[in-house]
């Protein structure tokens, strides 16, 4: 089985091509003020055929929502798309998923989240690549796969690995549990099955 760093790569070239290939952040860019690959995609941080995407706006629009999702349903490939609604919410958003899309091997997740409050998370991309080095992308990496294997992905955001280890030096899985507990994050709680 290849290292994590080597699949970490494949997944990133693939998810580089996939985007190339289909014009899915253009087709954004119609709707929504600014549109900005983010996570694990932009970083090569990948261990799994997951894509976030911002997508921020001034105001949130029903009918550019629902435009966006239209045009991306003329695809073929888009089998399911799924739109979460949070646009009666205090801090207003909507995310679309678009799932189970088939691309060299791999069945991917692509995210788009939609929203006036994004905290700037290009910035944030760029900070984590400025702090990134080979062995504090391996304890990243390996961290991530951890919380994969333990049904911990949507319990523990990626963001808390990449603070625990570029930013807490944390080297090791004990360490990471050890930072969870600190943050008053229950190590061992797994994601719930919906």
């Amino acid at each position: 089985m290849a290292s994590l760093s080597i699949q970490a790569d494949n997944l990133f070239k693939k998810a580089q091509k996939l985007l190339i290939t289909f014009p899915f952040i253009d087709i954004a860019g119609k709707y929504f003020k600014k549109v900005c690959l983010v996570g694990s995609a932009a970083t090569n941080l990948m261990t799994d055929a997951d894509i976030d995407i911002d997508c921020q706006v001034d105001k949130l629009d029903k009918d550019d929502i629902s435009n966006f999702v239209n045009e991306l349903l003329s695809y073929k490939q888009c089998r399911k798309v799924i739109v979460y609604n949070q646009l009666f919410d205090e801090n207003p958003y909507a995310i679309v998923n678009i799932e189970r899309f088939n691309f060299e091997d791999e069945k991917w997740i692509l995210t788009f989240f939609i929203s006036s409050n994004l905290n700037d998370t290009p910035r944030l991309v760029g900070e984590v690549k400025s702090k990134l080095n080979a062995d504090k992308r391996k304890v990243i990496l390996d961290l991530k796969e951890y919380r994969q294997n333990n049904q911990q992905k949507r319990s523990i955001p990626s963001h808390l690995i990449y603070e625990a280890v570029l930013d807490s030096g944390v080297k090791s899985v004990d360490g990471f549990k050890q930072f969870l507990t600190k943050k008053g994050i229950d190590p061992s709680k797994k994601d719930e099955i919906v």
